[in-house]
């Protein structure tokens, strides 16, 4: 199965969902799920080149995850046996699963948002604030269990699956768009945003800021332009680009997830 017939696959799925309704909802709860697996991939590849003897000697330090243990895609939406195989007696499904999420997962990530400590421009705290707003509304824990299952087999370490990912999901914003209503206020066809990139020709050591981020399309077509020079930028130009560069600012909770 094709990645784009996978997405086709939970589009379907959510459709026939109760609490599901229209192109903006099965979006939406798509988002999250494939925000909180692209973390775990992340994260495991951040902590497998912490353990590379040559970065633990020029770091000092192992690589701390943002997510405890037991809030981690890996322990609770599709857990695996020492083999690698689908752990059937620990996966949640049905009233549990939806129960869980609800109540336990979706409070614990909502708390990053006020935690004292976290700072307004790390991980931690953009983690707060995606789910800050979002709730999770397919009805069905059995929905919920056939979607993960699906959006597990997605690798988000392979560059070429990120890319394809990247594709089909302009297209799921692009079906937001033609849905009309607010979906459509925030889309902007990729070719403009490039084309309008190319111009305004961002430079390292600048600010990148819009105002009325949508799905931040601007912005990461301004990140891609400005990581087609990589070869020509120093080490400290990249990590201000990666940390300090970007910002945006958007007040519909929606479009805010989407682009986050």
């Amino acid at each position: 199965m094709s990645l784009q017939q996978k997405i086709d696959r939970i589009t379907d799925i959510l459709r026939r969902d109760d609490g599901i309704s229209g192109a903006m909802h099965y979006t939406e709860q798509t988002s999250w799920i494939l925000f909180l697996k692209f973390l775990d991939d992340y994260e495991a590849e951040k902590a497998e080149k912490a353990e590379k003897a040559d970065e633990a000697i020029l770091s000092g330090i192992d690589y701390i995850p943002v997510l405890d243990e037991e809030y981690r895609w890996s322990n609770w939406a599709c857990p695996k046996t020492p083999d690698g195989k689908p752990d059937i007696q620990k996966a949640r499904t049905g009233d549990d699963l939806r129960e869980y999420v609800n109540g336990e997962l979706f409070p614990y990530l909502k708390g990053f948002r006020n935690d004292s400590q976290a700072d307004p421009g790390s991980f931690r705290y953009k983690i707060g604030a995606i789910f800050e707003y979002l709730d999770n509304k397919i009805a069905s824990g059995h929905t919920l269990r056939e979607v993960l299952d699906i959006i597990d087999t997605l690798n988000f370490q392979s560059e070429t699956e990120l890319f394809e990912l990247s594709q089909v999901y302009e297209g799921l914003l692009q079906n937001m768009g033609d849905a009309g209503g607010y979906a459509g206020e925030f889309y902007t066809p990729r070719s403009l945003i490039r084309a309008i990139v190319q111009v305004i020709d961002p430079q390292p050591g600048q600010s990148v800021y819009d105002a009325a981020a949508g799905s931040c399309g601007f912005l990461i077509e301004a990140f891609e332009h400005l990581k087609a020079g990589r070869q020509q930028l120093t080490t400290s130009q990249w990590d201000q680009i990666q940390q300090q560069t970007f910002y945006g600012y958007e007040k519909t909770t929606l479009a805010y997830v989407m682009g986050m």
